[in-house]
């Protein structure tokens, strides 16, 4: 199947060309290679680099994020009954993934691991500044 939510990239979104149907594989999709590049980070054999645990992370996370955000939006602007039940079909696993995420205390470590790393000091500022924020907004 043709998914739009899976081919968006980083251009706007087709919202006419984006279905009910397309919600759950693209989801689940977007879910499972997000959990596959948190694996990766929480493995402790993964270098504690931007390109090795920040970049795949940051990627895969940002993918996931921003498809949901084009759910949400329609599911705000065009509401209907079928887009209304795939959107509450995968709220659960979506709210699961970010909330664990979130409190995730080996990735935690793992962007500390970073932080006070040799490779910190060869990272730009907004690098940086990424690493910093989420240490900060951890421990907040």
């Amino acid at each position: 199947m043709n998914n739009p939510l899976m081919s968006m990239g980083r251009d706007l979104p087709d919202y006419s060309a984006i279905k009910a149907e397309h919600i759950a594989p693209a989801i689940e999709t977007l879910l499972s290679r997000t959990q596959t590049a948190l694996d990766k980070a929480l493995d402790q054999s993964t270098p504690a680099t931007w390109e090795d645990l920040i970049t795949p992370l940051e990627s895969a996370t940002e993918e996931l994020g921003r498809a949901w955000g084009v759910i949400n939006h329609l599911n705000s602007v065009a509401d209907n009954p079928e887009f209304r039940k795939a959107h509450a079909s995968m709220l659960p696993k979506v709210t699961a993934f970010w909330s664990s995420f979130a409190q995730n205390l080996v990735l935690f470590n793992r962007y500390r691991e970073l932080h006070t790393s040799i490779n910190f000091g060869s990272l730009d500022r907004s690098q940086k500044r990424v690493i910093e924020n989420s240490l900060r907004s951890r421990t907040s």
